[in-house]
């Protein structure tokens, strides 16, 4: 009841139940606090999201991550930014890791400020601790790109987005309009063309009108960033786009029924006037987790009723099938089938990314052969690898020391007009590295400055490892100390490796203050420094990020 009243609107009726549950003496346990926690934050009601939070703290009750979220949103909203650090290191000391959505937060207040490459960097260090962000994240940041008129940014933004298959919504509109103020009109159309696709026809036509307020054009499903104490979706929801006998449509009982394929379910479902809306299959085909069922439902819809699958519903399937107990053949044929028959002809560019999750999923499993016979079906079908692809196939290949495939993708990778990333770059380093070709590797990180960025603490960590593990003591040295020159500190992970380096120069002061700086990670032990050292990274971008709004805006302001 909480849960409705809150998922509804009725905040004070949803207290006024809380107040009642309490009265009748029922334990309030830290699950239901959340719920309400979380309403109140959901409906902006900032004070009681406050009042909780020290009725919580009083109670003894152990906040989840969720709760932390709220009420550091609710300390950033009364500006007392100097708390926040305390809370933060609070929810480490207690190993609670923040979720989805305080990482959203935190990007959201930096956007704001002014400071969206900020926000950036923290998408980076999630991608670290191998955290996926959120679609609400993706899409503040391409807006804030946006605003600023950064449009190289956005574009690479609104790429990686689409390479986790978070399709674009009507909420950004503001990045459309920036793109067509920029020249980029193709990439806008291509935009919006595909938010028609959804319904959202009135919405995209609001970029012609002047002065819009786009927040006020209707909710998106794009809002909901994920909450570890509230569902996303209620049991009973209401799907409009479903007509049938009755009002409320039980989208779960509706998945069950279909998990028992056959010929009877599809004659009842042939006979039901329902009709099957985008909203609707994709719904359905996100709570499926059965390939048996799942596959002849998807090609059903295709065959029969004429319905076109977008890359956003494949990609359900072709997880379903990555994640099967098939061997890596049939898994192959699969996706090799679902792709001529559904993507090839209908999809363009879009599909790319299905690729790239297949190719992603074999370089784990070690598959490479697999992976690049996946590249050369990409490219019969007439579509061009993205930076995402060459990455992968390029990491793949340096793990197993596939010296003359690395040489083809990096030409093959340069000829496109793509750049390394540090994380891709490492990697190559390191294959040289192990195949004794040290001064290809040295000239490859030689080239990193050619390019116009300084290298990453992942290189340096590469390169020095080379020179360090092949006894030329001198050159890592060098390398730290202009690591160093640089105002690049040395990781957690680069630990052992510079304790190394420093103890063969004799410079014991040195490994005394590394050993000091280390300590400092006092929340976590062993491997988990890492985390935390990134953990705290993202806090003090937050904290420094936010700066940047008093010092680039007030001007303006006055």
């Amino acid at each position: 009841m909480l849960n409705n009243l809150g998922r509804t609107g009725h905040l004070q009726k949803m207290q006024e139940l809380f107040d009642e549950m309490k009265a009748e003496g029922f334990k309030v346990t830290r699950v239901t606090l959340t719920n309400v926690i979380s309403w109140f934050y959901k409906g902006k009601d900032m004070a009681s999201v406050a009042c909780h939070w020290h009725k919580l703290r009083r109670a003894g009750i152990k906040p989840s991550a969720a709760i932390y979220t709220a009420y550091i949103d609710f300390l950033l909203s009364k500006n007392r930014h100097g708390e926040i650090t305390h809370i933060f290191e609070e929810m480490l000391r207690v190993d609670c890791l923040p979720n989805s959505r305080t990482y959203s937060m935190f990007i959201e207040y930096l956007v704001n400020a002014g400071n969206p490459d900020a926000g950036a960097k923290i998408v980076k260090l999630m991608h670290c601790m191998k955290v996926t962000p959120s679609k609400v994240a993706y899409r503040i940041l391409v807006n804030g790109f946006g605003r600023l008129g950064k449009i190289e940014q956005l574009l690479d933004t609104l790429s990686e987005m689409r390479e986790h298959f978070y399709r674009p919504t009507k909420q950004l509109i503001p990045a459309i309009r920036a793109l067509e103020l920029s020249g980029k009109v193709e990439e806008a159309r291509e935009i919006s063309s595909e938010i028609m696709s959804y319904g959202n026809t009135a919405c995209v036509n609001a970029i012609s009108r002047n002065g819009v307020d786009i927040e006020d054009e209707g909710n998106d499903d794009d809002d909901d960033d994920g909450n570890d104490g509230v569902e996303a979706d209620s049991v009973r929801t209401v799907w409009r786009s479903a007509h049938c006998s009755h009002i409320l449509f039980d989208i779960g009982s509706f998945v069950n029924a279909l998990y028992s394929w056959n010929s009877n379910v599809e004659r009842v479902l042939e006979q039901e006037n329902l009709h099957w809306e985008r909203s609707l299959v994709l719904g359905l085909l996100r709570r499926m987790k059965n390939l048996d069922s799942m596959w002849p439902f998807f090609h059903w819809l295709n065959i029969k009723l004429g319905f076109k699958h977008d890359c956003y519903g494949c990609s359900f399937l072709v997880r379903i099938i990555l994640k099967s107990t098939l061997s890596v053949d049939k898994m192959d044929f699969l996706i090799r089938e679902l792709f001529k028959g559904v993507i090839h002809d209908r999809m363009g560019e879009p599909a790319v990314p299905l690729f790239n999750l297949v190719i992603r999923h074999y370089v784990g499993m070690g598959e490479v052969d697999k992976a690049s016979e996946m590249l050369k079906f990409l490219k019969d079908t007439g579509l061009e690898p993205n930076k995402f692809t060459y990455k992968f196939l390029i990491e793949g290949f340096a793990r197993c020391c596939r010296r003359r495939e690395v040489v083809l993708m990096l030409k093959e990778m340069e000829e496109s007009g793509f750049s390394l990333e540090s994380s891709t770059s490492a990697e190559v380093i390191n294959f040289l590295g192990q195949i004794g070709k040290i001064q290809k590797a040295y000239a490859l990180f030689c080239k990193i400055f050619q390019s116009g960025r300084k290298p990453s603490c992942d290189e340096y960590k590469a390169i020095m490892t080379i020179y360090f593990m092949k006894g030329e003591n001198d050159m890592a040295l060098k390398l730290y100390e202009d690591m160093r020159k640089y105002g690049i500190k040395p990781t957690q992970d680069m630990y052992d490796l510079v304790t190394g380096i420093l103890r063969k120069a004799y410079r014991f002061s040195d490994m005394q203050d590394l050993a000091q700086e280390r300590q400092l990670y006092r929340f976590f032990d062993g491997r988990k420094k890492v985390l935390q050292e990134n953990l705290l990274e993202v806090l003090f971008i937050f904290t420094t990020g936010l700066k940047h709004k008093s010092r680039e805006f007030k001007p303006g302001l006055r």
